[in-house]
């Protein structure tokens, strides 16, 4: 496992583009507690193992062939939800306590995968559920391709063709996993797994010894071990040892071991790195095939123009083959700059047939990832393709059953691994803490497994300089407008205010989690109270994913720590209460042990528990009233905001309230254009 300090840096870095650092529950580990063995072993034998699988609940999460183009309107739903009283995260850090919890009634999910070794004792638990998704990542093999005689493709193909992809996921992962060849996951509407003209995944010799013979690698001296070709002929070149390296983890050394066996076959003379901890030897280059991971936080592919990209090659955190192509790299302008879904689709597998064929990297499998919960109290779980059991689906409609009393009522109660630090969802370095704080506030759009869902946005629409002149050649603009009868949980309005006023302050802040999408944003303006003008000095298809899925942050609590001092915000929830906008809020938190949050009664989703409730909902207007100074003048401006007052009048409460917000100056060129 590399750093901390190294996995953030690669997150601020490339945040979409993989992280190679992922924690993997080994096949020979075993359970602390002989009640979460099951009645089979640990890791069951195949047979007992399909026996098991054929019972589980595979979660399919529908996605679309084709999400809705950027421009046009996202599918509307009316969803209501926030069913459940109250939820409870417990921290519980260890693994096997996580599930004891569950087996005898004590949490109701666990928010992070299971390892498989639990299967067996869960499904033979009364009232529990086990569900599988392909993981949204995999492992390779990055080959150094500036290294003879790696830089022939044919010697890269024909460790492709020799390595069994099925005896690794067979012997390493004894089935839990599945070969794969393409660098995008399956769970990817992107992915060509499915489009390439032939496999890796069964040792296939004969074509691997015919490349390299093809190629002039022949047994000259009748060693037992291949000569490579050189300026004199086939077969003159003495090839030296090569080094394979990767993880200090027990299963992926047991994949360098298959590998290492692929090269003997070939005869290829080759080791295994003995300290096999070096990871530093990926980043600076200074390897010769290295096995290593990939994990990815949503489905889009944008990064493929930065992790594969010839100028890339020398870069640190990009490009560890050094692969150079140009035909991959003529790909990249129609892959990053279209704004239709077909095109962009079309660049990014021909891009992975690229690398398919040429290997720089062997990807070799992605795993399945096992969630555990019960039915015996709620239904309606969600396990979604990114977030598993954290599903922001799962916190909103999940309900209690009908011969429980439901739909409404009841304590969902969560376990996870990771205690909080900070309320400040910036600051955070857990993506299971992020994943829980970023559900206290909303978004624009929501994704549904790859689908789009309109939610703080009740339409939007793209416009390049095509549709407008007044753009500039190659810049772009979306505009959002937003649904009127969304407040704070402190009663004050949602607005566009809040919107701009989020997306500046994330663009702004170079190094947070946020930042990095944002580098193409030039201005966020909010034209009036429920319109939000985002302008872009790209034209793209994944500028709508950059901006549409951020939490908005509540702009008169949040301004006054402006860009200097952002880290300074830590709400402090069990003093005063959090102003947040999403379904449920903090209620309480005692440290170490759990984290309480209970249903938010103003949230304009609410599933309504009164058949009359939903007919006498709150008609909320907004009028602008005099220019005035809330007191953080200075952060206002470093922001480019501009504060001004205005009237909220919740009409079915005969209520009126006079508050002080923030709203984005227009900054327009000397022609007066939109950049």
């Amino acid at each position: 496992m590399v750093s901390q300090q190294v996995i953030y840096q690669l997150s601020v870095l490339c945040p979409k583009a993989h992280m190679n650092a992922y924690y993997l529950f080994p096949p020979d580990v075993t359970c602390r507690d002989a009640r979460l063995r099951g009645t089979g072993s640990v890791w069951m034998r195949n047979t007992r193992r399909h026996t098991l699988l054929a019972l589980l609940v595979v979660v399919l999460i529908a996605f679309s062939a084709q999400p809705p183009p950027v421009g046009a309107q996202a599918s509307h739903t009316d969803r209501v939800g926030a069913y459940v009283d109250r939820i409870v995260y417990r921290i519980i850090p260890s693994y096997d306590d996580q599930m004891l919890a569950l087996m005898e009634g004590d949490i109701d999910l666990i928010g992070y995968r299971i390892n498989p070794a639990y299967i067996g004792a869960a499904l033979e638990a009364e009232g529990i559920s086990v569900s599988s998704l392909p993981r949204n990542g995999y492992e390779y093999l990055a080959i150094n391709t500036e290294r003879y005689p790696y830089n022939i493709t044919a010697f890269r193909r024909a460790l492709a063709y020799a390595l069994d992809k099925k005896a690794v996921v067979r012997e390493v992962w004894n089935g839990y996993a599945q070969p794969l060849d393409c660098c995008v996951p399956m769970v990817s509407p992107f992915c060509a797994e499915d489009e390439l003209s032939s496999h890796y995944y069964s040792s296939n010799l004969d074509t691997a010894r015919a490349l390299l013979a093809d190629a002039g690698f022949v047994d000259s001296d009748n060693d037992g071990l291949l000569e490579g070709p050189g300026p004199y002929g086939p077969g003159t070149v003495e090839l030296r040892r090569t080094l394979i390296e990767g993880s200090s983890s027990k299963a992926l050394r047991s994949v360098c071991e298959i590998v290492s066996e692929a090269l003997s076959s070939l005869g290829i003379d080759n080791a295994i790195d003995p300290y096999f901890v070096e990871q530093n030897h990926l980043y600076d280059r200074n390897y010769d095939i290295f096995l290593t991971s990939a994990r990815f936080y949503d489905t889009d592919v944008d990064w493929l123009a930065y992790e594969y990209w010839s100028e890339y090659a020398d870069e640190p955190y990009h490009n560890f083959p050094n692969f150079r192509n140009a035909t991959y790299d003529s790909w990249r302008d129609q892959l990053l700059h279209s704004i239709d879904y077909d095109e962009v689709r079309q660049a990014a597998i021909e891009m992975q047939k690229i690398l398919a064929y040429e290997c720089p990297i062997v990807v070799c499998y992605e795993n399945t990832h096992y969630y555990a919960y019960r039915t015996d109290q709620f239904e309606g779980f969600v396990i979604d393709i990114l977030d598993g059991t954290l599903s922001w689906w799962n916190i909103f409609g999940v309900r209690l059953r009908g011969d429980r009393g439901g739909p409404f009522g009841g304590i969902l109660r969560y376990a996870i691994p990771d205690d909080l630090r900070s309320f400040n969802l910036m600051t955070t370095t857990s993506d299971t803490i992020r994943k829980i704080l970023s559900s206290l506030y909303d978004s624009l759009l929501r994704r549904d497994g790859t689908n789009e869902v309109l939610w703080l946005a009740e339409d939007y629409v793209l416009e390049t300089h095509a549709d407008d002149p007044t753009l500039h050649e190659g810049h772009s603009r979306l505009t959002f407008h937003l649904v009127r009868n969304v407040t704070w949980t402190d009663g004050t309005p949602l607005t566009a205010i809040d919107v701009a006023f989020s997306l500046n302050l994330y663009r702004m802040v170079e190094g947070t989690y946020y930042w990095p999408d944002l580098t193409s944003v030039t201005r966020v303006n909010a034209t009036d109270l429920y319109t939000v003008v985002v302008n872009f000095s790209t034209e793209s298809y994944w500028n709508l994913h950059a901006v549409a899925h951020k939490p908005i942050l509540p702009s008169h609590i949040v301004a006054e720590y402006g860009v200097d001092k952002w880290y300074d915000w830590d709400p402090n929830p069990v003093e005063e209460s959090m102003v947040t906008s999403g379904p449920y809020n903090v209620t309480e938190y005692v440290q170490g042990e759990y984290l309480e949050m209970g249903r938010n009664s103003l949230y304009f989703r609410l599933a309504p528990r009164d058949p009359e409730q939903s007919k006498s909902e709150p008609q909320t207007t907004i009028s602008e009233t005099t220019v005035g100074n809330n007191g953080t003048y200075e952060q206002m401006r470093i922001l480019g905001l501009n504060p001004i007052s205005f009237v909220v009048t919740v009409s079915s409460l005969g209520v009126t309230i006079v508050c002080s917000v923030l709203i984005v100056h227009e900054r327009m060129t000397a022609r007066g254009t939109a950049q």
